[in-house]
């Protein structure tokens, strides 16, 4: 009689290995999602370079920096306030120093960022524009109160100095401060409306002046019809705060509120909401998904990753341009 022994394994044997190998994926695991989020953020640092070599560019090309935000048409003429107000941001500006000379051809600057050809330029992805950790990619905002408009996602954001009110948000409300004779658009930041600075304005030194950071793209895109429920943070091509731009007012992924247009602000986990104390002041902090903290390009074309435990006094003090502060700290 044979009485040997079958070579397959028992049921007891099976979950043991089934048990170790599980083990190991979990183990491996976070070890795999760092590794991800490592190349990712490695990518968003390599777009904040480009945009740091292309401000430089349009910098040698044009002797300053793009405008912030441009303002009113400087020849005025018989057109109506709401046509003279150009509204193109920054980034609309770089774009032929970003490669993308396709997009640039369509942009009229001497008409409003949504009228004409402009407005064919909004739906349009710019990967440069978009950092991975974000699902940004392919998406875009439908508007609910302008017919068949579409605005990408995007998010990199220049940066308009260390806090907000009238130095700051009255800028956007252009129409606002020119009826009643109250413009100030001066910010203490690398860039502010309807002015280029010169690198030579930066006495604190290139080196020690953030010229922009990220931040998280609104998540509501499918067209809401109603204010409540609308998202416009991160859109590249349009103005005002918290679509390209932001300040420093509150550190990197500050659990306070961003404070934009009151019903236009949906909060979602990363990125809450906050009450406007006066509703011309706007302030949107640097955001982004990568764990603890978020990455900022300087005057020198270098990048930095911020923690989000930094000091406000410094975070603040990297904004201006002239401050005078002392960062040595770094």
């Amino acid at each position: 009689m044979d009485c040997r022994r079958s070579s397959g394994f028992t049921l007891v044997e099976l979950l043991v290995v089934i048990a170790i190998i599980a083990i190991l994926v979990a183990l491996l695991l976070p070890a795999v999602q760092a590794a991800r989020e490592a190349a990712r953020r490695t990518q968003c640092t390599n777009n904040m370079k480009q945009l740091g070599l292309s401000l430089h560019n349009f910098e040698s090309h044009n002797g300053k920096l793009p405008q912030g935000l441009m303002g009113w048409h400087p020849f005025g003429g018989n057109r109506p306030p709401s046509s003279q107000w150009l509204g193109h941001t920054a980034l609309h500006q770089l774009l032929p120093f970003l490669e993308q000379d396709n997009l640039y051809i369509d942009v009229d600057y001497d008409r409003r960022w949504i009228e004409g050809t402009n407005a064919q330029v909004h739906n349009k992805q710019v990967s440069v524009y978009q950092c991975p950790t974000d699902n940004t990619k392919g998406r875009a905002l439908k508007m609910y109160w302008v017919s068949n408009m579409v605005s990408a996602r995007s998010n990199y954001v220049v940066c308009f100095g260390s806090q907000t009110g009238t130095t700051v948000s009255r800028q956007f409300q252009d129409g606002f401060c020119r009826t009643y004779g109250n413009c100030d658009h001066e910010t203490d930041g690398a860039f502010r409306e309807g002015l280029g600075r010169k690198f030579r304005a930066f006495q604190d030194g290139l080196s020690h002046t953030v010229l922009g950071s990220e931040l998280l793209a609104g998540r509501v895109d499918d067209g809401p019809t109603i204010a409540a429920q609308f998202d416009m943070r991160g859109l590249w091509p349009w103005p005002t705060m918290g679509r390209a731009s932001y300040t420093h007012l509150n550190t990197p992924n500050s659990t306070v509120g961003d404070g934009i247009a009151g019903s236009h602000c949906d909060p979602f986990p990363g990125a809450p909401c906050g009450d406007l104390p006066n509703e011309w002041d706007w302030h949107v902090a640097a955001r982004s998904y990568h764990p603890g903290g978020v990455n900022a390009f300087y005057g020198d074309g270098h990048v930095s990753f911020h923690s989000d435990s930094i000091d406000l006094f410094l975070w603040q003090a990297l904004s201006t341009i002239h401050g005078e502060e002392t960062v040595s700290g770094l």
